[in-house]
């Protein structure tokens, strides 16, 4: 990717999620054809897994909804035929869809940050460390 045409090409931050982002997205309407998604990984919470599990299973039905009306066709792939429809219908769910994203994004973060912050005072850890530096053994 480059920035505007003037100087060095340089890749744009935040690379990974402006790739992964899009892929996340496509992976609900692609569940139609395929078994439900599994190895909810990195979602954090079980209520986040199910949250994410709730938001597939509407986009299916609204899908499955739209194929029976004449709004999307199937065959030799899914193509929304009505604008308004997905406007109305799924345009929500796909929001939706990425919150989940999002929100598992936010999750993976907060986690990765965690392990990558000093010692909080007055916790075991941090004593252990101001110990072994004082050249005692602990309490």
């Amino acid at each position: 990717e480059l920035n505007f045409p003037i100087g060095a090409p340089e890749d744009l931050t935040p690379k990974e999620v402006r790739y992964t982002l899009p892929m996340f997205l496509l992976q609900a309407p692609l569940a139609y054809h395929s078994p439900p998604i599994e190895g909810m990984d990195g979602y954090g919470s079980e209520k986040m897994k199910a949250w994410a599990g709730e938001v597939i299973l509407k986009i299916r039905k609204t899908l499955s909804k739209g194929i029976e009306e004449h709004h999307i066709q199937k065959s030799p792939h899914l193509v929304i035929m009505s604008k308004d429809w997905y406007r109305l219908e799924l345009r929500r769910l796909m929001g939706e869809w990425a919150l989940v994203f999002l929100q598992k994004e936010l999750v993976q973060d907060a986690q990765m940050r965690q392990t990558m912050l000093p010692p909080q005072e007055g916790t075991g850890t941090e004593q252990a460390v101001a110990g072994r530096r004082s050249g005692s053994r602990g309490p």
